[in-house]
């Protein structure tokens, strides 16, 4: 008996990551700049040391009346950079047996033939697979069935993404993760999350030395929790209204190289979100940053005094403009267009209806030849053609734009509107697949080569499927491990309506425009696949006439169905100028006292822009 005990133990230490529930965070301060932790937070939260294999990765302020991490606070260095081999998801989620009550510390996983486990074995030191543990774990924390079928994802707070093979593991511990809306965690957190990890990644490459200390926290909403699921398996223990569910998300950021004691460089910046299926997030700078969340903690739960997440704001030098001009791929992020209402009615769908429905359509899609499909707008169409290319290795040529019911295509300075718009489009082999003798730009491949041959000399081809990149205000794809600007698959009809040969849709074919062989013979201009693009007067560019030139010298679109014309921007943000030029990251477009849209521009210069971004 006492050796199928060890064995026993011994087994579930081989399976476990570690953590440490501590009084303070001295074993694990080094994940904090300064070794300082937030202040102003909930310091009646518990506060754990996530270790594995005997290495602190990360430390987590754990709060046990929300059952949610409260913040999560790790490094981003050059190891990270390192990948050390293959990564495997665990099987199971992790749980911290060191967060029952003290009533039943003392019981839980005693084991009768080992008579020294105690409140304080090593053995509750440890984190643990959910599988391993009974029923009063769950006082304190969270469980896996909390979440499931429940419309909210585990969100993480400390990515697993940031980190490098096996360092990964350690993540996928419920006390690492909150309940986060689908919509916003999956499109605009994941989008701020690779862009951060980019811009981090530049700056390693210019201070090797340097470290990044990030600190990702919840607000946790005042009386909201997570409702009664529609569903659970049979057998399963029922559970609800247990976790709460946070009303924003937030990220701090300060990188510091100190190589040269005398001249250290540093800078630190945040961002927040709103937890909905609209959510926006936005840049915030430092001290800023500490206001916003001490007037957010205080409204949820009427926390006093002021919260502080760096120490010295991170020795915050830098000027306004200087930290701008380094987030100004975050700021652009800031100025997205919300989620389409179809793309959030998906994820309000049961878990398991979603989960069917969508790998029913990808499964349609992959087993049938020449399918047509229909979408309720131009909208949605390119919305959702995106995943279906990168799900599916399948692209849908347009071959239907319908006039809307309504010609007002958005209100001044306008939000996208959905009007009736249907259109319909032609699946073929996406240009990246075997199957699509296809270039980068569109041209025909004369071989089923990596380098395309064509009548003009060799092109590139496509490796990867080609899709729109919204931080770099293009399509692009690789080519082997080369990134390279591509033309999409996107529509087989003209700007006029007229059908393009079948061997030859529209693109670029190494022109400045978008063109097409008509079927009836000649060619014909087509509508760009810039489909947010807007014009000078604010409005969106009516449907099937994206902003391009058509044989001008400038860009521009027909705004509604009497061809009323205007100059345009072939993106609808706050840093796009007409004529293709972007307005600098501290001058968005806006009046700035003028009667018109301008904005100062990269080049030194000023151009017309179409949005207006000002604050006033």
């Amino acid at each position: 008996m006492m050796l199928l005990s060890l064995l026993v133990c011994v087994l579930l230490r081989a399976l476990s990551a570690q953590a440490k529930v501590v009084t303070s965070f001295d074993e694990c301060d080094l994940f904090f700049y300064r070794r300082t932790e937030p202040s102003g937070v909930d310091q009646n939260a518990e506060k754990i040391c996530q270790r594995y294999e005997d290495t602190f990765h990360y430390a987590t302020l754990y709060s046990t009346h929300h059952r949610i991490p409260l913040y999560s606070a790790y490094k981003f260095a050059e190891s990270n950079l390192r990948d050390r081999g293959q990564f495997t998801r665990p099987s199971q989620w992790f749980i911290e047996p060191q967060l029952m009550d003290s009533i039943h510390r003392r019981t839980v996983h005693s084991r009768p033939s080992d008579s020294n486990t105690s409140e304080h074995s090593p053995y509750l030191e440890e984190m643990h697979p959910e599988s391993d543990v009974s029923e009063e774990i769950y006082i304190n924390q969270a469980a896996n069935s909390d979440y499931r079928y429940t419309r909210y994802d585990r969100g993480h707070l400390n990515p697993n993404s940031f980190q490098s093979s096996e360092d990964r593991v350690p993540t996928f511990t419920l006390t690492n993760v909150a309940p986060m809306d689908p919509s916003f965690y999956r499109f605009r957190w994941w989008e701020w999350e690779a862009e951060l990890k980019n811009l981090l990644t530049e700056e390693l490459k210019h201070h090797p030395e340097g470290t990044a200390y990030i600190v990702t926290g919840t607000v946790p909403h005042p009386n909201y929790r997570i409702p009664q699921r529609e569903e659970a398996d049979q057998g399963e223990i029922h559970r609800s209204e247990r976790v709460t569910v946070p009303t924003h998300i937030w990220t701090a950021v300060c990188f510091e190289d100190s190589t040269d004691k005398n001249n250290p460089y540093s800078f630190s910046f945040g961002y927040l979100g709103v937890n909905r299926p609209d959510g926006t997030v936005m840049v915030r700078l430092f001290p800023e940053m500490n206001s916003d969340l001490t007037e957010l903690y205080h409204v949820a739960s009427g926390q006093q005094g002021s919260v502080r997440v760096f120490a010295d704001n991170c020795n915050q030098g830098n000027t306004k403009e200087q930290v701008n001009e380094k987030l100004k791929n975050l700021i652009r992020l800031s100025t997205k267009l919300p989620l389409s209402d179809e793309v959030r009615a998906f994820f309000r769908l049961p878990y398991r209806l979603a989960k069917l429905r969508f790998t029913e359509i990808i499964k349609d899609i992959q087993h049938k030849s020449d399918l047509t499909l229909g979408f309720d707008s131009l909208h949605s169409y390119f919305q959702q053609t995106e995943v279906i290319k990168f799900e599916s290795k399948t692209a849908c040529l347009l071959t239907k734009v319908n006039t809307p019911l309504s010609t007002a295509m958005s209100p001044r300075h306008g939000e996208l509107t959905e009007t009736s718009e249907p259109v319909q489009c032609r699946q073929v082999p996406e240009k990246s697949t075997s199957a699509s003798l296809i270039s980068a730009d569109g041209t025909r491949c004369l071989s089923d080569e990596r380098f395309c041959r064509t009548d003009s000399g060799f092109q590139h081809r496509c490796t990867t499927p080609c899709l729109f990149q919204e931080e770099l205000k293009g399509y692009w794809c690789f080519s082997g491990k080369t990134q390279i600007q591509c033309t999409p698959q996107y529509s087989a009809i003209t700007a006029t309506g007229e059908k393009c040969k079948d061997d030859h849709p529209c693109g670029k074919y190494g022109y400045d425009y978008y063109w097409c062989y008509k079927e009836a013979g000649s060619w014909g201009y087509c509508s760009s696949p810039f489909w947010k693009s807007i014009a000078q007067n604010g409005q969106y560019c009516r449907p099937n006439h994206a902003c391009g030139k058509y044989g001008k010298k400038y860009d521009w679109c027909y705004t509604d169905y009497q061809n009323s014309r205007s100059p345009c921007c072939i993106h609808d943000d706050c840093f796009t100028a007409i004529n293709g030029n972007t307005c600098k990251p501290d001058h968005p477009c806006g009046y700035h006292g003028k009667s018109y849209l301008w904005c100062r521009t990269t080049d030194d210069s000023w151009d017309y822009c179409c949005k207006q971004c000002e604050q006033r």
